[in-house]
């Protein structure tokens, strides 16, 4: 992982090493932002000596991301939750007497205290099972849900008027502003005989109404 060495030790200058296998991982691949740099923030606490007893304190993470401190206790849970830190110690804080910050173990190396093997919990990490992607699964909540809108079909029988059958009408608007009404039968003619408006010579009204004309006016 990433090795700090104290230079008065071994003469070299420290550094924060980020392996592949480490990168590639899906834990590390799920991280926000924020998390991936408050991460590298405490790899540079670990001189070689000091994993189980890194101090960083929220207060501290935030002045160096710089975040607020709601936003760094978040991310130090997602750094727990994905297998990358583990707390050891938790820190208290009094502005008269106690300074204490939080002390953490980088899963990644060796435990310097107690002393142990690295336990890596990160490589262990799977995502949740809403966010795989298998066949006859229910979609994840980050995914946005598509409704079909179906067409209403309306289906049903138009009235015609007088209640003749197979007849379709066309209304057309008359000279005097009313509204009349033309048939046009579909299946032939009708066997009533039509009915018209009889106007005597010289008269101005309408006698009535008579079958068919025998004469032209």
């Amino acid at each position: 992982m990433k090795r700090g060495y104290g230079k008065s030790r071994t003469g070299r200058k420290r550094y924060v090493m980020l392996r592949h296998w480490l990168l590639d991982s899906p834990a590390w691949q799920s991280l926000p932002g924020n998390a991936r740099a408050l991460y590298i923030e405490m790899a540079r606490r670990y001189n070689g000596s000091n994993n189980g007893r890194i101090p960083y304190s929220a207060r501290e993470a935030a002045k160096s991301l710089p975040v607020s401190k709601g936003t760094v206790i978040r991310l130090f849970k997602i750094l727990e939750e994905r297998g990358f830190i583990v707390r050891t110690k938790r820190g208290a804080f009094s502005r008269k007497t106690i300074k204490e910050a939080s002390e953490w173990r980088l899963t990644e190396c060796d435990s310097d205290t107690p002393v142990d093997h690295a336990t890596k919990d990160f490589m262990r990490w799977q995502p949740p099972a809403e966010e795989l992607d298998a066949p006859n699964q229910q979609p994840s909540r980050h995914r946005k849900s598509k409704t079909r809108t179906h067409q209403r079909v309306r289906v049903g029988t138009l009235a015609s008027p007088c209640g003749y059958p197979g007849e379709s009408v066309n209304r057309k608007k008359g000279h005097n502003g009313l509204t009349g009404e033309s048939v046009k039968p579909k299946n032939g003619p009708s066997t009533d005989s039509p009915q018209v408006h009889l106007y005597l010579p010289g008269g101005s009204g309408v006698v009535g109404l008579v079958g068919p004309r025998p004469w032209r006016v």
